[in-house]
């Protein structure tokens, strides 16, 4: 005589389809939670074309201990960093650097009045410039100067300042 068993593994089949199903809509719950808002929702829009051959100088107004420079940029750029007070500049460093639409940490660690951009085989387009004193609170940039008055558009590299407390 054939008698027939009840399977139990479509209800445990059944219970764990459910289980997978709820982990999986709480997973995609939390990622959308925790994903909204995420990373920059605005970049400055405005910028300063570099080119080879050209120059400018920032001024703090009165002199600082500047810790760093952060240097927002894209394309290519290759220049010189130079302290000092014009006609009288020292070079900090030289920096060539390519990319886009990046921050990069450009170490001063000196007091001074002045920043010197000297720019040689260059490329590219500095978005914004920021500047960190030694407390790490950023330090208004009074104005920036091109030697030659040739220039024009360098305040868009610190327009972004009103914002700075």
């Amino acid at each position: 005589m054939y008698t027939s068993q009840r399977s139990v593994a479509p209800k445990k089949l059944e219970r764990k389809n459910l289980e997978t199903m709820a982990v999986i809509v709480l997973v995609i719950t939390f990622m959308l939670i925790s994903c909204w808002n995420l990373g920059a929702t605005q970049i400055p829009t405005t910028s300063f074309k570099v080119k080879s051959g050209e120059s400018f100088y920032l001024d703090f107004k009165e002199p600082f201990r500047v810790k760093f420079l952060y240097l927002l940029y894209k394309g290519e750029l290759n220049f010189k960093l130079l302290v000092g007070r014009p006609a009288d500049w020292r070079k900090v460093n030289s920096i060539k650097i390519s990319d886009y639409y990046r921050w990069i940490n450009l170490w001063i660690g000196e007091k001074t009045r002045f920043i010197k951009f000297s720019f040689s085989t260059s490329n590219g387009e500095i978005v914004e410039i920021v500047a960190i004193g030694e407390n790490d609170r950023p330090i208004k940039i009074h104005s920036i100067i091109d030697e030659k008055s040739e220039l024009k558009g360098l305040e868009t590299m610190i327009e972004e300042q009103v914002y700075i407390s």
